[in-house]
């Protein structure tokens, strides 16, 4: 299978935080789960994996790895600028009952090298359905570089040294944007930033796709299986 540089890194974020084995689905998906996250990253497209120097071996199952294993691979997978990320990726493969093989290249030799997965079932279907399940959900499109640049503002003026770093988050509907909050509890200095979301067409919303809203049938998974 192959899987993306970035669909790694953002599955070792959120498991190395407390959180379960990172889940590598057979198409390339990946999913993470800690005890505040849950963390969806569906697979690439038939059209993208056509321009990837890399062929795609298939797998007959899923394979879980520790945050770790997951990290290192993406450490390993150098930065592309030259060819607009096709680089970054890999092909992942069973390598008995408890390892993997992993390919990569830098656009001149591939290398591979063997790592170790854990020997668990279940294919992380119990935490793609918690990230997509929502209900009467209000809807707003934003520049995430303007929500991170907030974001990095209120730890700025707020920092927090207790782990708990809550911000509070209004929703303001008619002028579409975002009031966050945040207090210093050393001086109780209180801080707050305004996002305004897109408008008309540059905000369209993005439907989900037939991975992100397919839905099967399947009794409670047990946490080992998520």
């Amino acid at each position: 299978m192959i899987v993306s540089r970035g669909a790694l890194a953002a599955g070792a974020a959120v498991a190395k935080v407390d959180g379960e084995p990172i889940v590598l689905r057979t198409d390339g998906a990946v999913l993470a789960l800690n005890r505040f996250v849950a963390l969806a990253v569906g697979p690439l497209t038939p059209e993208h994996l056509q321009r990837v120097p890399l062929t795609a071996t298939p797998v007959s199952e899923a394979m879980h790895l520790e945050a770790e294993v997951a990290g290192g691979i993406v450490r390993d997978i150098a930065r592309d600028r030259r060819f607009g990320g096709l680089l970054e990726h890999a092909d992942v493969r069973v390598e008995g009952l408890d390892r993997i093989e992993v390919e990569m290249t830098d656009g001149v030799r591939r290398r591979t090298q063997v790592l170790k997965r854990l020997p668990r079932a279940g294919d992380g279907e119990a935490i793609r359905r918690e990230v997509y399940q929502t209900s009467g959900a209000t809807r707003l499109v934003a520049n995430r570089k303007r929500l991170q640049a907030a974001l990095d503002a209120l730890d700025a003026a707020a920092p927090d040294t207790t782990g708990e770093a809550p911000v509070w988050i209004e929703f303001d509907a008619e002028r579409n944007a975002l009031l966050l909050r945040a207090i210093d509890y050393r001086t109780s200095q209180r801080s707050a930033v305004r996002v305004q979301g897109y408008r008309a067409e540059a905000g369209k919303w993005l439907e989900r796709d037939g991975w992100e809203s397919s839905e099967k049938k399947r009794g409670c998974v047990r946490k080992a299986e998520r």
